[in-house]
């Protein structure tokens, strides 16, 4: 919708951010981040560099708006410390005690942060962020918690402050300065998949999304969703997906239910070091950047295709959470890992620098320096490291998370945990909570329409709830339970639209809305297309 449409619906737009930089979040901010960290599949742009981009697409979409008549209020370096209702509204208050009427807001606070269990311990940290802290911290033995991307940027960060990469007979090594060991541990024990050419943006297969669109539209889920429910069962979104499997035909899986053929691709996956199976992506990976031929990626699938994320809100909390317990080893090896970062990583291994393993037992800190990893079946320590550093990403639980709005929102009962109900009988198991004697199913963030991307309020579990008065609309992070993978740049441009259609929808009498946070979920777009986009 053009800026004049905007104005026209809205008088006033506020905008709370608790860094002193708008429009780049933490993510790629360069008080976070280091100038070598880069896009996780794009090798070419630096974080930096597309938080310094996202920033100066926010302030001249604002600069529009700013023209077509609309009063925009920029509250920089205030937190939000708390919401409550307001009649048909809110009030939000902030750390600096102001508080302001608001008709609408939009939560795109970005990453949350847990509580640091051992807080205090001089050994053991919570986040690998900010990077240039952990730099100086890089020498001993080092556990780093976790083998995606978060873990490899801590690797990547290490290694700066404990070396240097050089070209040697061309090809890349890494030359130690002084002593320092790096170990990833996770449970799968595995590293993400080296992506090659194409991986992202489908540049090496032009049809890729209207084909993968166009196939489980036409042929797939709608004919499998059950015509009295439109729930799709779990085999039929599980068959969707690996029929676009690169591995399928070569672990025997012909004629075996997708369940397990998904079962027996993980064993199999699981059981090869870490090492070899870098090698042998690296390998693919350089010959399919040479030859600029696409190495098919699912994540086309699940990030580009709706009716497979709509499918994905049928299933009941029984399939979801087994779904979850899967898919957190299966997706993240498809979130590939760029050949640049993986050249590095395979120069660090060859130093004797780095180790992957599975992380197979207990962490915790010694009694006052160190770290001890034990084994599941025994108490005595099986290694010590001299730092452990926390690199699986945000957790899942919004009830746990380290920040006084979310709090805020869920002791007003303003938000909830995501809700999928399940659709068997009895008792409640883990991470799941009975509601007026009906059990379902937690995997985390905050409970909403997936339809509007509006918050569900306490009281209320159905996913089609929809307000009629103000309403908090849930971008970015936050929406982590809603989907099994939490979403990209791209997809949460369509996200927002969602979400600021609806609060057109409601605001023919009521003018003002709120806007808190402007990381990447926030950045304004006068596109007619998009008014509130993430890029």
């Amino acid at each position: 919708m053009a800026s004049q449409n905007i104005s026209r619906n809205f008088r006033r737009l506020t905008l709370f951010e608790r860094r002193s930089r708008l429009g780049c979040g933490w993510v790629y901010d360069s008080d976070t981040v280091l100038g070598f960290h880069n896009l996780a599949a794009n090798q070419t742009i630096s974080r930096q560099e597309k938080g310094a981009e996202l920033g100066d697409r926010l302030i001249s979409a604002l600069a529009a708006l700013r023209r077509s008549g609309m009063e925009i209020c920029i509250r920089g370096g205030v937190e939000v410390l708390d919401v409550q209702h307001d009649g048909p509204g809110f009030v939000v208050r902030g750390e600096d005690g102001k508080a302001e009427r608001v008709d609408h807001i939009v939560l795109a606070s970005g990453h949350w942060s847990a509580a640091n269990p051992y807080a205090g311990h001089p050994d053991w940290l919570p986040s690998p962020w900010p990077a240039s802290a952990l730099r100086e911290r890089a020498q001993g033995d080092i556990l780093l918690i976790g083998a995606s991307h978060t873990a490899i940027d801590a690797a990547l960060t290490l290694a700066d402050g404990a070396g240097e990469f050089r070209q040697v007979n061309h090809q890349l090594r890494f030359i130690p300065k002084h002593a320092c060991t790096i170990t990833l541990a996770s449970r799968s024990g595995c590293l993400p998949r080296v992506s090659g050419f194409g991986t992202t943006s489908g540049q090496g297969d032009p049809l890729a999304t209207q084909r993968y669109a166009s196939h489980l539209l036409a042929d797939l889920l709608v004919e499998a969703a059950d015509p009295n429910t439109g729930r799709v069962p779990l085999e039929a979104i599980l068959s969707a997906l690996l029929d676009e499997f690169p591995l399928k035909h070569h672990l025997g899986m012909a004629g075996r239910s997708a369940t397990a053929r998904l079962d027996q691709w993980l064993r199999a996956w699981q059981s090869k070091p870490a090492a070899a199976m870098l090698r042998t992506d690296l390998e693919i990976s350089g010959i399919s950047l040479q030859r600029q031929r696409h190495i098919p990626w699912q994540g086309l699938l699940w990030e580009k295709t709706d009716i497979f994320r709509i499918a994905l809100q049928t299933l009941g909390g029984e399939d979801r959470r087994w779904l979850d317990q899967r898919e957190t080893a299966l997706l993240a090896h498809q979130r590939t890992l760029n050949h640049w970062n993986a050249t590095r990583l395979q120069a660090l291994i060859e130093a004797g620098v780095l180790t992957v393993t599975k992380l197979a037992g207990s962490v915790r800190p010694n009694t006052k320096r160190g770290v001890l990893v034990s084994a599941e079946d025994s108490p005595s320590p099986h290694r010590e490291f001299d730092l452990a550093v926390d690199c699986r990403g945000q957790t899942k639980s919004i009830a746990a998370a380290n920040s006084p709005l979310l709090q805020s929102l869920l002791r007003r009962g303003l938000i909830q945990p995501t809700l999928v109900p399940c659709l068997g009988s009895g008792a409640a198991g883990p991470d799941e909570t009975v509601i007026d004697g009906l059990r379902y199913y937690l995997p985390g963030g905050i409970h909403l329409n997936p339809k509007t991307m509006e918050a569900i309020p306490a009281g209320q579990q159905h996913s089609a709830y929809r307000g009629e008065q103000g309403g908090i609309f849930v971008l970015g992070p936050a929406t982590l339970g809603q989907y099994p993978i939490s979403d990209g740049l791209h997809a949460l441009s369509k996200l927002a639209q969602l979400a600021i259609k609806e609060i057109h929808r409601r605001s023919q009498l009521r003018q003002r809305a709120a806007l808190v946070g402007t990381g990447m979920s926030s950045v304004v777009s006068t596109d007619a297309s998009a008014p509130l986009s993430r890029v």
